[in-house]
């Protein structure tokens, strides 16, 4: 992987994500697998290895380019992204530990009020609803190809796990997160458009 792939991805090109997703799937995994294995179980909360690998991906997506942008050609790029999942794997790790926590503790009647998720609004109701809608035509108007719907319903509207993604499509694990990271990011634009 070098300089030129990462300047291709950070202009958007498509085929340069998907090499770059390819490239990196196997570092982290390898960090992911890493770290549960610290871990009592080998999971963080309900999180597994596939998991953890997708939220570092949608991390480095929902970065703006940051991240990307670090790299100088100087060093083993597989060395900053194994550092960047390491570091993002620990805060989930960390916040999933505080969540726990938060839970195992006694909580006072009035303090339990506190934590209370506020009851939305009915117009917050029906702009949640337009968003979704929104984003879900923007997302099938962008991925238009009968496996792309299947793959679009599974990944953003079912939110299925890998394996069940993998049993249904017949698919392997990397050309899931392929899917999953590209999905994902269609959506994300729409819904900064939407809101925009």
């Amino acid at each position: 992987m070098s300089l030129p792939l990462i300047e291709r991805v950070l202009e958007g090109d498509a085929a340069a994500w998907d090499e770059l997703v390819e490239l990196l799937t196997p570092v982290f995994v390898a960090v992911a697998r890493h770290e549960l294995s610290r871990n009592l179980g080998g999971r963080v909360g309900v999180r597994d290895v596939d998991d953890l690998v997708h939220e570092v991906f949608l991390a480095l997506i929902s970065d703006r380019g940051r991240t990307l942008r670090r790299y100088d050609g100087r060093t083993d790029v597989r060395t900053l992204f194994k550092v960047y999942a390491r570091s993002r794997i620990r805060d989930i790790a960390r916040k999933e530990n505080r969540r726990r926590a938060l839970l195992g503790r006694r909580v006072d009647v009035d303090e339990a009020y506190d934590l209370e998720t506020p009851t939305p609004r009915p117009d917050q109701i029906v702009e949640a609803r337009e968003l979704a809608a929104s984003i879900r035509r923007g997302v099938s108007e962008a991925h238009r190809t009968p496996l792309a719907r299947v793959m679009t319903e599974l990944v953003l509207f079912e939110q299925a796990s890998t394996d069940d993604v993998q049993a249904k499509t017949g698919k392997t694990r990397q050309q899931i997160f392929r899917w999953r990271s590209r999905i994902m990011q269609t959506a994300r634009a729409c819904c900064v458009e939407a809101e925009g």
